[in-house]
């Protein structure tokens, strides 16, 4: 994991998605390389109701889960 998965998850999981996409867009983290960020920013977007950005992200990292059966 990574500083940034961290500093996302933590505002996360206090519903304080407005600071995660904020984060996340001033990191200027490329998705591929920060899946599990991405996937925090990504269900950010979805719950902040930018279902289209949320489903741009989800689809860019979904190669780095491919392997992944959970």
């Amino acid at each position: 994991m990574t500083i940034l998965f961290d500093q996302l998850y933590s505002q996360f999981a206090i519903s304080n998605h407005d600071m995660v996409i904020s984060l996340w867009s001033d990191s200027g983290s490329v998705p591929t390389l920060d899946p599990l960020a991405s996937k925090v920013a990504a269900g950010s977007y979805f719950l902040l109701g930018n279902y289209v950005k949320a489903f741009e992200l989800l689809e860019e990292i979904e190669s780095c889960f491919a392997s992944d059966s959970s």
